[in-house]
């Protein structure tokens, strides 16, 4: 068939393969050798390198990340969202200072790049920047309303402060939210974690891994969450 890329097909076919054993299936192993394989059959592609460093990211593999990146910035050095994304090996690693100069290089470009935008204010929150965080989230949640991430960041943020009924009365309308299917039960999770309710983040957790929230990967490397590792020794 004219104009049919084998090449192209097999390594999107290998990578979107090893995303859903890890993401959905939640099986490491086989979505590393599936992820591994997308490389092998497209060398010159930035999908199959950074979808294997976002991959290994989650599983505090960091450095091997970190060179993934490397290459699919190489081969797609205009793409932003690339680097958005690089910056989160910074975050999970607690290098702070790293992550912010990573992600405000991206915002000099692209102000408004929603990914960076999103990320800068969680890593003013992890950096113990509470207000500054609480003000980045305050202006996601004007700018678009739909989206949680802002009202869980501004939950986060009252409960790192102290304002302690202000995060409850997120957490309420997050809560109703999810109930109808449009809060990721995870960001409930974290909302009760930076409460420091242990128990309920744990339950929320659980029903983010039952029902395949993309966003349980994150667990094993999320700040968010250390105050559960110290009080669970997870």
């Amino acid at each position: 068939v004219a104009g049919f890329d084998l090449v192209r097909l097999m390594t999107g076919a290998w990578g979107t393969l090893g995303t859903i054993l890890h993401c959905v299936d939640h099986d490491w192993p086989g979505a590393e050798v599936a992820l591994q394989k997308a490389r092998r059959f497209g060398p010159g592609r930035a999908d199959a390198r950074s979808r294997y460093g976002w991959s290994l990211m989650f599983n505090r593999r960091f450095d091997e990340a970190r060179a993934e990146y490397a290459e699919a910035r190489a081969l797609r050095p205009l793409d932003l969202t690339l680097r958005a994304h690089e910056a989160l090996i910074s975050l999970y690693a607690r290098d702070y200072p790293r992550a912010d100069a990573e992600l405000q290089r991206v915002l000099d470009l692209a102000p408004h790049h929603l990914v960076a935008t999103n990320l800068r204010a969680a890593v003013l929150l992890y950096a113990g920047r509470f207000e500054e965080g609480r003000a980045a989230y305050a202006a996601i949640l004007a700018a678009h309303p739909r989206l949680s991430i802002g009202r869980c960041g501004m939950a986060q943020a009252a409960a790192l402060l102290g304002d302690m009924a202000e995060a409850e009365a997120d957490l309420t309308r997050l809560r109703s939210a999810s109930e109808a299917g449009h809060v990721s039960p995870y960001q409930i999770a974290m909302v009760c974690a930076r409460m420091t309710a242990h128990d309920d983040a744990l339950q929320w957790l659980a029903r983010a891994a039952a029902l395949r929230d993309f966003n349980f990967i994150c667990a094993p490397v999320d700040p968010a969450f250390d105050g559960l590792r110290t009080d669970f020794s997870l």
